[in-house]
């Protein structure tokens, strides 16, 4: 069939009828489409990730994040995270969800102590975090208490006694470590590095003097619970700055041989050394060698053991008593 261009034109014609028909029916059956209303949040501080109990809640902990303001909160709901930086965590806190002051102890207070039956609970500060092993001991883990003691200066008068050697030694084996920094958790070393360890009533008291004497350090115990008591028993428990650098230590010398003379009130010393009499000024109590005598009063406490020189003389041996008549 040839087209012609009356028929095209009629074509043309119908399908714009066709068209204007269609927009009409859609316009008549269209409804408004109305915009769902935005639901308004607030933002509140929450945990970033999850918080074990016994956390101490610092600023790493808590970020802020949206909130649907129809939803329920609870009166205590923290709404600034001012309210929750430094307190600690009672039970485990759950991520982006709003805190309540329920979950967290109340400004200043802390969890009981939990030490076994008979056991103490001790805090020392080892100094710094290389001493605690890089902060990656976590409460609960046993360590070793180490202590390291300088030697005397020298010309010390310890020097005679102890030596001038500085000394580490193993205090205590395997002994719980109960907190750090206040925390029941692992904690950030860069908040201190006070330690509480649960002692025995023996390594407590040894604990508080140690702590004022010498530097402590801790070594992580792999093997759990030490025997308790103090683990200084050998030369296997201490070494010295001479045996670590392998210099043989100095003997003392014998002191000479000293005899004592008291006459007429007097006190003098003499000394011998392979059968021959030397000087020697160790003993500093009465002035040394062969003095020629120290009066045995010596303090001005009105007495003295002089004598004159007629009771020097005197024959004071007991004579024997008068027989008596028959």
């Amino acid at each position: 069939m040839k087209l012609t261009p009356w028929m095209l034109t009629i074509a043309a014609s119908g399908i714009i009828a066709l068209m204007a028909v269609g927009f009409l029916f859609k316009k008549l059956t269209a409804r408004e489409v109305v915009a769902e209303a935005k639901v308004p949040s607030r933002s509140l501080p929450m945990a970033i990730s999850e918080i074990e109990a016994g956390t101490v809640i610092t600023r790493a902990h808590i970020g802020n994040g949206p909130w649907q303001a129809g939803s329920d909160l609870s009166p205590d709901t923290f709404t600034t995270a001012e309210g929750v930086i430094g307190r600690i965590a009672k039970e485990k806190i759950t991520a982006a969800r709003p805190l309540r002051g329920s979950q967290f102890y109340a400004p200043g207070d802390l969890p009981d102590l939990k030490v076994s039956e008979g056991m103490r609970a001790v805090t020392i500060n080892v100094g710094d975090e290389t001493a605690m092993v890089n902060g990656l001991i976590k409460p609960g883990q046993f360590v070793d208490v180490h202590m390291t003691i300088d030697g005397p200066a020298a010309g010390d008068r310890q020097n005679r006694q102890f030596g001038a050697d500085t000394m580490t030694l193993t205090l205590f084996d395997g002994v719980r470590v109960v907190a750090m920094n206040r925390s029941y958790i692992q904690s950030s070393v860069d908040r201190g590095h006070n330690v509480t360890l649960e002692l025995d009533k023996e390594q407590a008291r040894i604990m508080l003097l140690a702590k004022q004497k010498g530097t402590i350090a801790l070594s992580y115990n792999p093997t759990g619970a030490g025997g308790g008591g103090v683990s200084v028993k050998s030369e296997q428990d201490r070494v010295t700055l001479q045996q670590l650098l392998g210099i043989a230590p100095i003997k003392e010398k014998d002191k000479p041989f000293m005899t004592e003379h008291f006459r007429e009130g007097m006190r003098s010393t003499t000394y011998f050394e392979d059968g021959r009499r030397v000087n020697y000024s160790g003993d500093n109590d009465f002035g040394g060698n062969d003095n020629g005598g120290i009066p045995l009063n010596r303090g001005g406490d009105n007495w003295s053991t002089s004598v004159d020189k007629a009771q020097k003389n005197q024959d004071v041996t007991q004579q024997p008593a008068a027989s008596s008549a028959l």
